[in-house]
């Protein structure tokens, strides 16, 4: 018998799995907190999904965390540098760096990949003030302190929110009227 995080392992739902020979699980099954700890229909069709993706192949461009994982720093920089341009703060200086993502928690706290990340500077506004502005933004946008710079790291970011998020940069208080 195996336990593992379904979440972790697999990329898919949060789950506590058990797996292993029939009789094994079955003696668990008929514990009194098996009713209590077992799955939810919604997880278990998750679970199923990504196994699914997982046997057909596809689980690396079906399952968002490791399509994140999976990108590369080039991809992630390219993104980045296009970002960027579509930016129209007068009052932001936005430069692309290289750096590293840190891959899960519990699982692998040290696990890291390169990236590129998108620093961000103010004329008027400190790190901590623009951090603060981007997670009062709707929707809040999650960023890091780096060097005194605030960092974004587009791995963490699917293509779908960029506009949402460059929509928080260009209204990050301190606009020039131009």
């Amino acid at each position: 018998m195996v336990s593992f995080s379904g979440d972790k392992l697999l990329g898919s739902a949060q789950a506590g799995l058990i797996v292993g020979k029939a009789p094994i699980v079955e003696q668990l099954r008929k514990h009194p907190l098996y009713r209590a700890l077992r799955s939810d229909k919604l997880r278990l069709v998750a679970l199923e999904e990504t196994l699914v993706s997982y046997q057909r192949g596809n689980a690396f461009e079906d399952i968002p965390v490791l399509r994140m994982i999976k990108a590369s720093s080039g991809e992630i920089q390219a993104r980045a540098l296009e970002l960027a341009k579509r930016v129209e703060h007068s009052s932001i200086k936005l430069e692309v760096v290289a750096g590293e993502s840190a891959i899960g928690g519990g699982a692998g706290p040290t696990s890291i990949i390169k990236t590129a990340l998108l620093a961000i500077s103010h004329q008027t506004l400190g790190a901590q003030e623009i951090v603060t502005s981007l997670r009062n933004s709707k929707p809040p946008v999650i960023a890091r302190i780096l060097d005194d710079k605030v960092v974004l790291d587009l791995r963490t970011v699917f293509s779908t929110q960029e506009q949402a998020l460059l929509i928080a940069l260009n209204q990050l208080p301190g606009q020039e009227k131009l």
